[in-house]
């Protein structure tokens, strides 16, 4: 009975996941609440997770990553990787390769956020679609990941499986020897075949068609306008360059399509789609036509247009733009919004904003100050100056940290016990702050992994795990091969991976893969690495991974593109995981 309720339950989370049913800590909160009401979890196995060291270790990289964004080294760093006049070829060397080892030591989602605006500018000053390169950006940082135990959330939440099945822990190095090759192999891909495979999008800023996204703007006559009592093509807002009137709303009433014959009246909200640029032109003097979201922002001299994505755990998605309180909280109103391939139309107040969003701000003078640590959207354009720390001690906390890294690499202390002193030296020192790690803190993230392990301990328990894995064997017995076992579990992994979250495919398929092994009476530890980087692998949807779905909007993609070229990188994966493992454990 126990076996059926946990399949159930796996299938439950798996289809609302991919369906979006519910939103993904719910979709796992409702089904351990199943499982815990069916007595087949107890409390203590589900609140063992909240005591996990290595829940606790993905919670201390994640502060230790933005101690690193705030010393500026990585700005830094870029603005010297990427002049203006490199080449193609010559950028993507030198992207792939900055970004895939840093990802190796740093969280990727604040990597690639941190990474994002410079890569957008570099590629508008040299004339090259940023759909070229933020693609690449992506799969960069998901393949650096696969190099150590600490490159993504993913391996330390394998490894937090691996001591709670009571097998010795993953190290730091057990999966750079595949990791390394993977990263060349993915590199010179995309080097080769990339600029070929991937799309051409228009710029951001630089126009709209039909085939490419649409904005949509709001904007409100006020009273004196000269505009007030004449008619839509009297006022000269036919035939705009970019720009297309799509309604009129008065007295809430929709007017549309608007002839150009409609008399405008005063308090009468237009709303434009098509090119941000010439609404601004429009609205530069806000006596004739307003953005209505604008008009308590701080005043400044020069109006500051700044574009954001919708982050994949914002507490905004679902969300309408009224109920945000976007310019209470960030001082910035929105005022349009770009949603790949969905004409959108309508207020904007009442638009329901989804992850992968891009919003277009109107910023005050104080937007900056409150948006430092703010994990519900990333800003991928204006870079600026942020307040660094002081340089003398940057180098300080680099070289702390790589001590730690070092020293836990090679087996002189945990992780864990090595990040909590550095990061309590750090506290000491005031490079971080109490109430800034209580900001940065992504609680969503952190109760989803820990309900995964809880799901992973459901699968183990309820003996699920052995059932499937004896069908497995049974399926493959006749091939006489523990490579194509091998083979199956990744692929599943893979398959998982790119329609819930990694971690979910992670947590579902590690206890099946594991008593493969033992029946089989093979080392596990090539079936566990192969369930790590499959569940890292997701290159073929924009879901499939977080930094994926960062990169969606500001790089003008479809979801077709990413099956395109991810087909690809997932290919590659497949062959450099698969045969490597079987190649460096004797599984051929």
């Amino acid at each position: 009975m126990d076996k059926i309720i946990v399949s159930l339950v796996i299938l439950f989370v798996v289809v609302s996941l991919y369906k979006e049913l519910f939103r993904p800590v719910a979709t796992f909160v409702i089904a351990i609440v199943v499982l815990l009401l069916f007595r087949i979890l107890s409390p203590k196995d589900v609140l063992a997770g909240f005591a996990n060291e290595q829940i606790a270790v993905i919670f201390l990289l994640l502060v230790l990553s933005d101690v690193i964004k705030k010393t500026g080294a990585l700005d830094i760093s870029m603005k010297k990787i990427f002049k203006p006049g490199l080449s193609y070829p010559s950028f993507m060397t030198r992207m792939f390769g900055s970004v895939s080892f840093t990802s190796a030591w740093v969280n990727n989602t604040p990597l690639v956020a941190i990474m994002i605006p410079h890569i957008y500018q570099w590629a508008r000053k040299c004339k090259i679609s940023p759909s070229k390169v933020l693609l690449p950006l992506s799969y960069a940082a998901i393949l650096g990941g696969t190099v150590t135990l600490v490159g993504t959330s993913t391996n330390l939440v394998v490894n937090s499986l691996t001591v709670e099945a009571h097998l010795p822990p993953l190290k730091m190095f057990d999966f750079t020897l595949i990791g390394i090759p993977l990263v060349i192999l993915g590199g010179l891909f995309l080097l080769v075949a990339g600029h070929k495979l991937l799309p051409e999008r228009h710029d951001l800023l630089s126009g709209f068609s039909e085939k490419s996204r649409e904005y949509i703007t709001e904007t409100v006559v006020p009273a004196g306008s000269p505009l007030i009592g004449k008619n839509i093509e009297e006022a000269n807002l036919r035939n705009l360059r970019g720009l297309f009137l799509v309604e009129i709303i008065r007295d809430g009433r929709q007017i549309v399509p608007v002839s150009p014959r409609e008399i405008i009246r005063q308090s009468d909200e237009l709303i434009f789609a098509g090119e941000v640029n010439t609404i601004i032109d429009l609205v530069k003097d806000p006596s004739i036509l307003s953005l209505p979201q604008f008009s308590n922002l701080h005043p400044q001299e020069n109006i500051t247009i700044v574009d954001v994505v919708i982050s994949t755990n914002s507490v905004m998605n679902g969300m309408s733009v009224k109920n945000t309180n976007f310019r209470g909280k960030y001082d910035a109103a929105i005022v349009a919004i770009s949603r790949n391939g969905e004409k959108l139309s309508g207020k904007i107040g009442d638009t329901l904003l989804q992850a992968g969003d891009l919003l277009l701000l109107v910023v005050g003078k104080d937007f900056y100050q409150r948006t430092e640590g703010v994990q519900d959207f990333y800003i991928i354009s204006n870079v600026r100056e942020l307040n660094h720390i002081n340089s003398k001690k940057v180098w300080l906390i680099l070289l702390f940290t790589l001590a730690v890294f070092v020293l836990s690499g090679i087996g002189i202390i945990s992780l864990f016990f090595g990040l909590l002193i550095l990061l309590s030296i750090f506290a000491f020192f005031k490079f971080v702050k109490l109430k800034e790690v209580k900001e940065n803190l992504d609680l969503q993230l952190l109760l989803m992994l820990v309900l995964s392990l809880a799901l992973g301990k459901a699968i183990e328990l309820s003996g699920t795990a052995n059932v499937l894995a004896n069908m497995m064997i049974s399926v493959t017995q006749s091939l006489h091969s523990p490579v194509i076992i091998l083979l199956g579990l990744f692929l599943i992994t893979l398959i998982l991976t790119n329609v819930i979250t990694h971690a979910a495919a992670a947590a579902v398929i590690f206890p099946i893969a594991v008593a493969a092994a033992v029946q089989l009476g093979l080392d596990t530890k090539p079936f566990i690495l192969a369930v790590a980087y499959a569940a890292s692998c997701g290159f073929m949807t924009p879901f499939s991974y977080q930094t994926n779905l960062m990169v969606y909007g500001p790089g003008g993609y479809k979801f077709s593109d990413y099956l395109h070229i991810g087909f690809w990188m997932t290919l590659i994966s497949v062959v450099v995981c698969v045969g490597g493992l079987g190649l460096v454990y004797g599984l051929f």
